[in-house]
């Protein structure tokens, strides 16, 4: 179901299911494990993905959501594909498909948006309309196209009682655009198709920066998954080893290696190549992570410091932690 409103009210929902059977000589092998769940991901989150953008209309608010030619600049004209590119360092690429029809919807802009018991509007509903509609023009909608994107006018859609700008399914095809004309909501909302969460920061109640205190779901301000801008705000470290950007040999388990001079190179650049992240084990299942960003001049410490994240224990998503005094 389509549950992420403009990235605002839900945790990451990934998902990978390790095979039974990877055993080592000495139990569980946790590299293979590893690897395994790379290698699925990465099915998912690299190569061409075909796009298919509808656009819909309704009876009580008929017309165009948004002309040929500014949903072409977003998407078609690569601005959206195009950061997803330079993130991935080439390895992902979007092509999107845009009909020129509009689908009027069966019923209409009110009907879609009554909510039920937890605010939330019928967005799986509309969803399944539009494809439904495109459907009836040829196009495959179901093994055609590897994501399919919603586009519409502001009617008033929610997700838990709050209007978004844009809407993804986390890990899956369906995305939907609502009275929006920016890259970022976009950009935003693929990397919740590609199965990310937010990029959080913590703010700590005590001295200690990873000690007692409260997430802040929008924290990290550097990543497009948090605050972050388009095209600087590339995924963080974590997210991109996650997504399979960045393979073993791009990024140091520092745990594993012992100790040692681990030298970073810059991970916010399309042609950025070479060790990318360190990863040190805090707990069972907790790791910090550490990367090196150079889009944001203007702040010192990033670029004569490191940026750091907390990986709290089950997660597979990070927490940007402040070290400042």
């Amino acid at each position: 179901a389509l549950d992420q409103a403009d990235g605002r009210d839900l945790p990451a929902r990934w998902s990978s299911k390790i095979p039974a059977g990877l055993r080592g000589p000495d139990g569980f092998d946790l590299p293979l494990a590893e690897q395994t769940v790379e290698d699925a991901s990465s099915e998912w989150t690299t190569g061409r993905k075909n796009v298919l953008v509808i656009q819909v209309d309704f009876a009580d608010k008929p017309g165009a959501p948004v002309d040929a030619a500014t949903l072409a600049r977003i998407l078609a004209d690569r601005p959206a594909s195009g950061v997803l590119e330079a993130m991935s360092y080439g390895k992902l690429s979007l092509v999107p498909t845009i009909p020129s029809r509009v689908y009027r919807m069966p019923q209409s802009a009110a009907a879609y948006r009554t909510t039920d018991s937890t605010g939330t509007s019928r967005n799986s509903d509309l969803h399944a309309a539009a494809r439904a509609a495109a459907a009836t023009d040829g196009y495959d909608v179901d093994a055609g196209y590897d994501m399919v994107l919603v586009v519409f006018a502001q009617i008033g859609m929610k997700h838990l009682s709050v209007v978004y700008s844009a809407i993804a399914e986390v890990g899956g095809p369906c995305l939907m655009a609502q009275g929006t004309r920016a890259t970022e909501p976009l950009v935003h909302e693929f990397g919740h198709t590609l199965g990310l969460g937010h990029a959080s920061s913590w703010d700590p109640a005590t001295a200690n920066p990873v000690g007692a205190g409260s997430s802040a779901e929008y924290g990290d301000i550097f990543d497009i998954m948090g605050e972050g801008p388009v095209p600087a705000g590339h995924f963080n470290v974590q997210a991109k080893q996650m997504l399979g950007w960045l393979p073993a040999a791009d990024w140091a388990d520092a745990t594993a290696r012992g100790s040692g001079l681990y030298r970073l190179q810059r991970f916010d650049a399309a042609d950025a190549t070479g060790q990318r992240a360190v990863r040190i084990t805090k707990g069972s299942g907790e790791y910090y992570w550490i990367g090196y960003r150079q889009n944001f001049p203007a702040n010192p410490s990033l670029l004569t410091g490191v940026n750091l994240l907390w990986q709290k224990p089950g997660q597979s998503r990070c927490w940007l932690v402040d070290t400042r005094p």
